[in-house]
């Protein structure tokens, strides 16, 4: 207040016209006015940087104290009431870091991701404290990952595909391209797989029991495709294609029962039965047709008694089978079956008579006489 003084007296001493005086009076007390200020801002700053440096060290009080002193020194300055904001929020984030770092001490990484947001919300400027919340995420999703994992392999082990598949999608959205997620991935697909084909040999046995071996055929290949090397799976569908082919092979013989009259294709039938002899008790279908050839195969076999008629000179034989020679009347035996009759006499046009000779007929009567000149 000592400059203010002067500056009154040179004020006085211009209005007594004593300018020299005055002049005098105001270089000294311009000299005191500097010397005040400089000692002020003096004192404001180290008030400041004692208050900054309680704060840096988590005083807060000591920082108060200081800052209120600073203020009362320039109550305008905007940095010393930026830095009495955040020492008035101390209280606030002393008792954040000391929950986060309790959480730390406790090995909790979740309590301590908790804290560390609200500290640094209260005061961003903490880089060591924003460092550590980064660590502890990364330590957070690394664990998180760890347990996704681990808990994925369990439910592989334990047969659950849905928990696996539900464990592996959480384990990718933190680490899609880990290799622990591969070796997931990888055990998932594979659990996948065996259900498929579960499935596929499940349904391949109750078309079995419904003898639709068409169906268990088309299961069975579909496993083989996901399951090359299952001995059930191999063996079920050869087991198929044995019985649909014979069953064809069956169906066939059934459709054209003539043919039996060869010997050659009885003996084709004969064997095929005899093949089937071991696939019947798998198909209803297939016993039943073994059954319905077995008895016409040996409706086949059985000979019938064929009287053939002529008029002594026509030359006859039997196409495939052998000759009758000339005759009247003769009697010969043949299996059922289609025939055809061959009459030959010089100066005569051949004659052709087709039989058809069913089984079980007693007797049946063919007349072949060349008799239409040449």
């Amino acid at each position: 207040k000592g400059w203010l003084a002067g500056r009154d007296t040179a004020v006085a001493q211009f209005s007594e016209a004593g300018y020299p005086a005055a002049l005098g009076t105001l270089d000294k007390t311009r000299e005191e006015a500097t010397q005040a200020i400089t000692a002020q801002a003096a004192a404001f700053n180290k008030e400041l940087a004692s208050a900054s440096a309680f704060f840096d060290a988590d005083d807060h009080e000591a920082a108060k104290w200081r800052i209120d002193a600073a203020l009362r020194l320039r109550p305008d300055s905007q940095d010393a009431l930026d830095l009495k904001a955040r020492i008035d929020r101390l209280p606030e984030v002393l008792k954040f870091l000391e929950d986060a770092r309790t959480a730390r001490i406790e090995n909790n990484l979740e309590a301590e991701a908790a804290h560390l947001p609200a500290l640094l919300q209260a005061d961003p400027t903490r880089s060591d404290q924003k460092t550590r919340l980064n660590t502890v995420e990364a330590e957070i999703k690394e664990r998180t990952f760890a347990d996704h994992v681990r808990h994925g392999l369990e439910q592989v082990d334990k047969g659950k595909l849905q928990a696996a598949e539900k464990s592996l999608k959480a384990a990718k959205a933190l680490f899609a391209d880990r290799q622990e997620t591969a070796y997931l991935a990888t055990r998932v697909a594979q659990l996948a797989r065996d259900r498929k084909v579960q499935g596929l040999i499940a349904e391949a046995r109750e078309a079995a029991k419904d003898d639709d071996w068409k169906r268990v055929e088309a299961l069975y290949d579909e496993a083989e495709k996901l399951l090359p090397d299952k001995q059930e799976i191999t063996e079920g569908r050869r087991l198929a294609r044995k019985i649909i082919d014979t069953s064809s092979a069956i169906t066939d013989h059934l459709a054209t029962p003539e043919r039996l009259s060869s010997l050659n294709v009885a003996k084709l039938a004969e064997d095929l039965l005899a093949d089937a002899k071991d696939l019947t008790p798998f198909s209803p279908s297939l016993h039943a047709g073994a059954k319905a050839l077995t008895k016409t195969l040996a409706d086949y076999a059985a000979p019938v008694s064929i009287r053939v008629m002529s008029d002594g000179e026509t030359n006859i034989s039997v196409r495939g089978v052998g000759k009758v020679g000339k005759t009247q009347q003769k009697f010969i035996n043949l299996r059922p079956g289609k025939y055809t009759f061959e009459g030959a006499r010089p100066g005569y046009r051949s004659k052709l008579v087709d039989v058809t000779i069913p089984p079980g007929k007693l007797l049946t009567v063919v007349e072949v006489i060349c008799d239409e000149l040449l």
